[in-house]
C-alpha cells in the first residue's frame, strides 16, 4: 500500500525525500524479500538522529525547503490515542495524560513520561534505551546509542548499565527544564 501512495520503492522515496535533503548517511535494513523495515533495525548515528529530530524542531524546514509538511510535524507531536495520551505518530511524547508502557509489564500511569522532564519534549525510542530526544522550548536535540545489533542477535548490555544510562537521562532532564 505505501509503495502505491509514493509511486516506487519506500527506500528509495525515503533516501530522496528525507536521507539525502538533511545530508543523512542512515541506512535501513530490509527483510529477505528486500522490503524496508521501517520500525526498527536502523543502520544510523547519533548525528543523523539529531538531524531528524531537528527537522521535527523546525517544522518540517530543513535549509528554507519543507521536507516534511508542517500539519504531519504538528500531528506528529500531537497525542494520537486517547487509550495512550503520551504517544503521537511515531513519538513518544512528555504530555499530561494517560501512559501505557510497551514493556512485557505493561504498567499504566497517569501524568507525563519524564516527570522531571519539559512537557513539550518528544522522544523516539529505540532498543536498549537508545533515544533521540527533542526539546522545542530550549531548541535542544540529545541522543543516546550504546549497542549494535547483528543479524537479530541484540546485546544490551548489563543492568547496571541500563541504570546508569536512566541516571544520566533524569540529570539531563533536571538541567534542561
Amino acid at each position: 500500500m505505501l509503495e502505491r501512495a509514493v509511486g516506487g520503492s519506500v527506500k528509495s522515496f525515503a533516501k530522496k525525500n528525507l536521507l539525502t535533503p538533511l545530508g543523512m548517511k542512515s541506512k535501513f535494513s530490509e527483510d529477505g524479500g528486500s522490503n524496508m523495515f521501517m520500525f526498527a533495525f536502523w543502520e544510523t548515528s547519533c548525528r543523523d538522529l539529531a538531524k531528524l529530530v531537528q527537522l521535527y524542531l523546525q517544522n518540517g524546514k530543513w535549509n528554507n525547503k519543507q521536507i516534511l509538511s508542517a500539519e504531519f510535524v504538528n500531528d506528529a507531536r500531537t497525542s494520537s490515542s486517547a487509550l495512550n495520551q503520551n504517544y503521537g505518530l511515531l513519538w513518544w511524547l512528555n504530555r499530561a495524560g494517560t501512559t501505557k508502557s510497551t514493556s512485557a509489564n505493561a504498567q499504566t500511569r497517569i501524568g507525563p513520561r519524564h516527570q522531571n522532564a519539559p512537557l513539550d519534549m518528544f522522544e523516539a525510542v529505540g532498543a536498549c534505551g537508545q533515544s533521540a530526544m527533542g526539546f522545542p522550548t530550549q531548541n535542544l536535540i540529545i541522543t543516546f546509542m550504546r549497542t549494535k545489533t547483528l543479524f537479530g542477535a541484540l546485546s544490551c548490555g548489563s543492568d547496571s548499565q541500563t541504570s546508569a544510562l536512566n541516571k544520566m537521562g533524569s540529570r539531563v532532564f533536571e538541567l534542561v527544564k
